[in-house]
């Protein structure tokens, strides 16, 4: 049976993330509205993360990391293709087995997103004293030290 203080520790974090979650659903809203509207979409950005972090992947495998079927991802490879922010290959082992890999552009894309979500990150925090940006700061850090370095 689970410990008093960690099913108070899990109840704490579900609710976290749940707070969390909606509150940056708020952010990509706002920075797709503002920056990337009708460029990108902010599961396309989660594949060219994928990407650009990893490499080249299997197109099953980005489906399956993704939760969308190999058909959808299929049609956002394509959408993906036709922007010339991602590339396809066979693979050399097995021709049926789709290899896909971020370019150059889309790299910069990523890194064009990426600034403008820390400045929809930046907006949001103007809403909040010193005090308080002090503290989320020293928060994420400590929440970021802990996880790295002792759950993964």
């Amino acid at each position: 049976m689970m410990a008093k203080m960690e099913r108070d520790l899990a109840e704490s974090a579900e609710h976290f993330f749940r707070v969390f979650t909606r509150w940056l659903r708020g952010i990509l809203k706002e920075s797709e509205r503002e920056h990337w509207a009708g460029i990108i979409t902010p599961a396309q950005y989660r594949v060219l993360f994928m990407l650009n972090e990893h490499g080249p992947l299997k197109m099953k495998h980005i489906s399956e990391c993704m939760g969308l079927s190999t058909g959808n991802m299929t049609i956002m490879i394509d959408r993906l293709v036709a922007k010339g922010l991602v590339e396809r290959k066979f693979s050399a082992e097995d021709r049926r087995v789709v290899i896909v890999g971020i370019t150059p552009h889309g790299k910069e894309m990523l890194e064009d997103a990426k600034t403008n979500f820390i400045e929809a990150l930046s907006k949001s925090f103007t809403r909040l004293s010193n005090e308080d940006q002090k503290r989320l700061k020293s928060a994420f850090e400590t929440i970021t030290d802990i996880i790295e370095n002792k759950l993964i």
